[in-house]
């Protein structure tokens, strides 16, 4: 870190990723664990809580003092120390990273809550040892007899496999034989059991055994998330309820018609691009954190699209650095071999590559403690709306006849109404009435 990125630092403020300390006199070990088990961060000492600089009277001390401190947090966590002086005072500043195992100190495991440290509860404390340990859900046993798998569900699964991949079918299709080579069954006193990932695939309802492996879908008419338009909670095997969950999308996602540059021809396609939407939705499913009570989450709002699924990034993994290491591995491999991904690893960049063809929204992803979530959010500016429309779109503020909009821009009716048309398709105007009572209006 250079001496100005220090200051630009200070300058800033505390937040969940910067904490100033007058002293080492205390929290200092608390603030190290809390940083390291979420997303890492500095902490600056010598710095009132104002962002006052006051010093280090004794940087050996102060860095011997740090030293001992953290030898009571386990497991060790890793951090580097460095010295700054800001006119004649010195001050220090300990870098902590993110890390991929769960700290506590003195038997405490913190996390960190905006500017402030605070114990993970018991409740908490499976879903952020499954963050930080990465144990895999998808592998564990139940005591689930392979019995309850459904055969029609096992005959699909293996029809789909080899039209995807090519992969030859079993001798035996709806055979337990075939679910042991799968890698989806394991033998405990001579009991053919499902492992958790046999659950999610093959039977009819998962949620019965794992009620949070759901997907939960919202539409909302405003940003106040008051009003409530549909709710939708999608359950049922993993591939059945990935496949519901693209029927949504597709149904509400809005059409917009574009102008072709040059020509007179219009071209009707999706607002949000389908296949960005299908990845955001299988990274969801395949890569949620199912140790979480949460569901996986869709918003859709008048200008965006959230989806929201319970856990964090793997350590090393971000959307600039999308590197293969998943949570479920098993799901993964699974939903490789039936086709849902293309290629390991590919999914965010697929989503990049598809919004930056679009041109129609942008993208942006937010990582939390406890979940991920990627936002599609619709440019201002759409394609094949000029100068004309955007004076209709100033005017529909406070004139909704077409007439009246006829009027005020000096056209003749039928061109208002051809251009309300087309920003009706392109879902920034709404047709209101019918025949002499029909109005427009903006999205709320």
């Amino acid at each position: 870190m250079t001496y100005k990125e220090l200051l630009r630092l200070i300058s800033k403020g505390e937040n969940e990723q910067l904490e100033f300390k007058r002293t080492l006199a205390s929290g200092v070990p608390q603030t190290i664990c809390a940083l390291s088990n979420t997303f890492g961060g500095k902490i600056i000492i010598g710095i009132a809580d104002d962002g006052e600089v006051v010093g280090v009277d004794n940087t050996d001390d102060a860095l011997q003092k740090l030293s001992d401190l953290v030898t009571s947090i386990v497991p060790p966590v890793v951090m580097k120390t460095e010295i700054f002086t800001i006119d004649t005072t010195s001050i220090v500043v300990i870098e902590v990273r993110r890390s991929n195992r769960l700290h506590s100190y003195r038997n405490i495991a913190y996390v960190r809550a905006g500017r402030n440290n605070r114990p993970i509860s018991p409740q908490e404390l499976l879903a952020i040892a499954g963050e930080s340990l990465m144990v895999s859900f998808d592998m564990s046993q139940t005591k689930i007899p392979v019995e309850q798998s459904d055969k029609d569900l096992v005959q699909e699964f293996f029809e789909q496999r080899a039209e995807a991949r090519g992969v030859k079918l079993p001798k035996k299709l709806q055979s337990t034989e075939s679910l042991i080579q799968l890698g989806v069954v394991h033998q405990e006193r001579q009991r053919n059991l499902l492992n958790s990932t046999g659950v999610l695939f093959f039977t009819r309802q998962p949620q019965d055994h794992y009620s949070s492996a759901c997907v939960e879908v919202m539409q909302f008419s405003d940003d106040s998330m008051k009003e409530l338009v549909e709710r939708q909670k999608i359950t049922g095997p993993i591939t059945r309820m990935v496949e519901k969950t693209f029927d949504v999308l597709n149904r509400t996602n809005p059409r917009v018609e574009l102008i072709l540059t040059g020509r007179l021809k219009r071209k009707t396609i999706m607002l949000y691009p389908e296949l960005a939407l299908r990845e955001a939705v299988l990274n969801a499913v395949i890569h949620r954190n199912y140790f979480d009570s949460g569901y996986v989450q869709i918003f859709i709002f008048p200008d965006r699209i959230s989806v929201r699924n319970p856990g964090a990034f793997p350590y090393g993994v971000t959307p600039e650095n999308p590197i293969h290491r998943p949570r479920n591995p098993m799901i993964s491999t699974l939903m490789y071999e039936l086709g849902y991904v293309e290629k390991y690893g590919s999914g965010i960049k697929r989503i990049m590559a598809e919004v930056k063809q679009s041109d129609l929204v942008y993208v942006n992803y937010d990582e939390y403690v406890f979940y991920t979530e990627i936002t599609f959010t619709r440019k201002s500016e759409i394609p094949g709306v000029d100068e004309t429309d955007k004076r209709i779109l100033d005017l529909l503020r406070s004139v909704h006849k077409s007439s009246e909009l006829s009027q005020a821009l000096g056209l003749s009716t039928p061109t208002v109404v051809k251009r309300l048309n087309k920003l009706v398709s392109a879902g920034v105007v709404i047709k209101k009435g019918r025949g002499k009572s029909t109005y427009y209006t903006l999205p709320s």
